[in-house]
């Protein structure tokens, strides 16, 4: 699983547009980029985008988070990249939600000044794998205890 070793914001834009209380709020994280660094790390680039409804303000933070791996995860994630522009779930999963997490954090002490309400957290991005495992009807035991 892709490890961030550190986040780094680029560039910030906030843009509010009406006052007034928002009737949704659209949260995204997207991958821009995804370069290699060496053998066992990659830079990947994201934009954190929080839309308040119906055009009311505007979040938008890029950024870059360092991530290492195995030289094999690495090798497969870029390759996934480059073919369909997304991230495999069981590589990815944990990078996404440190980099949401970690941003909307941030984004809370940057649009304090604008009177906007933090943004929610989505919850955590979590791979087909470990969901499949979880609704698996638990094993039943080998032996049957006897009541007394």
């Amino acid at each position: 699983m892709l490890e961030p070793m550190s986040i780094v914001f680029t560039k910030a834009e906030i843009s509010r547009m009406k006052e007034g209380i928002p009737k949704g709020v659209e949260v995204r994280l997207n991958v821009d980029a995804m370069d290699p660094v060496d053998n066992n790390s990659l830079t990947m680039g994201f934009t954190y985008l929080v839309t308040y409804l119906p055009e009311m303000a505007l979040v938008r933070v890029a950024g870059k988070a360092n991530c290492r791996d195995s030289p094999e995860n690495i090798k497969r994630a870029l390759m996934e990249f480059r073919k369909n522009k997304a991230l495999p779930a069981d590589l990815g999963a944990t990078a996404l939600n440190m980099i949401n997490t970690n941003t909307a954090v941030n984004v809370i002490f940057f649009i304090r000044p604008f009177g906007l309400m933090p943004p929610f957290v989505p919850p955590p991005i979590i791979p087909a794998a470990a969901i499949t495992a979880a609704a698996s009807p638990p094993a039943k035991p080998a032996v049957k205890s006897k009541g007394r």
